[in-house]
């Protein structure tokens, strides 16, 4: 079974855009690496493109300019003399949670997946994606336990067994078998560009979850609307 993402980021585009034209507002992002040759930051790219147009956020080609800040090229961050306005979370000090991580998050609030009382692996410790989610998991009152792509197979496979919720971001294609799962059991595949889970042979009431890229893109539209929100509240005081 997948949970489609779609529904959701239809919901956040929709909330995005309906504050920005009650309030005549025209949030600007810039994006640190948009010239990066590689594939995989220019599909990033063209996709916070869509997403900003449907939002009626603009893309300026001047930091000066912009309310939000992102970094997309490894080579790449954020000034951190800008981590107020650093939309990605990316720095220590700002003041957003990290856009995929939040996705994550809301994904499964919007199916109603429990969290409370319940054992997340988390598969991973990015700074942005599985290191954050350990928190963010945590003050849901959830047990978690870390992994990475160095634990070995034989302990993954008996923690994944035990996991009511998944969560792998090691870019690691089929780290994780399917057939490891509970049939009642949530994945959260956040692998790029191959995915870390094989759903081969996962029971039949596992349920995935493996496009949060979408649901990323719209977070970010609305941390950039906070932070124009609050130049405009402030300007205007």
């Amino acid at each position: 079974m997948i949970l489609q993402s779609k529904p959701l980021v239809d919901q956040l585009i929709h909330n995005v855009r309906s504050r920005v034209d009650s309030q005549c507002l025209t949030p600007m992002l810039y994006i640190y690496g948009a010239d990066d040759p590689m594939p995989g930051v220019q599909a990033y790219v063209r996709g916070i493109y869509k997403t900003a147009e449907r939002c009626g956020v603009s893309i300026t080609n001047k930091v000066s300019k912009a309310d939000g800040l992102i970094a997309v090229s490894k080579e790449l961050s954020v000034p951190a003399k800008h981590y107020t306005r650093d939309v990605d979370g990316s720095l220590p000090d700002s003041a957003f949670e990290p856009c995929t991580a939040v996705a994550i998050m809301k994904m499964l609030n919007y199916y109603r997946v429990p969290i409370e009382g319940k054992h997340v692996v988390i598969v991973g410790r990015s700074p942005r994606v599985g290191s954050p989610l350990v928190t963010m998991m945590k003050d849901c009152n959830a047990t978690v336990t870390v992994c990475n792509s160095y634990t070995s197979n034989e302990l993954l496979r008996h923690l994944v067994g035990s996991a009511d919720i998944v969560v792998s971001c090691t870019g690691v294609k089929h780290l994780i078998h399917g057939s490891w799962l509970t049939p009642s059991a949530v994945v959260v595949d956040v692998g790029s560009p191959e995915p870390d889970v094989d759903m081969t042979d996962a029971p039949m009431g596992a349920a995935l979850i493996n496009s949060i890229g979408p649901v990323t893109r719209a977070v970010l539209m609305e941390h950039v609307l906070r932070v124009a929100e609050e130049l405009n509240y402030f300007g205007n005081a």
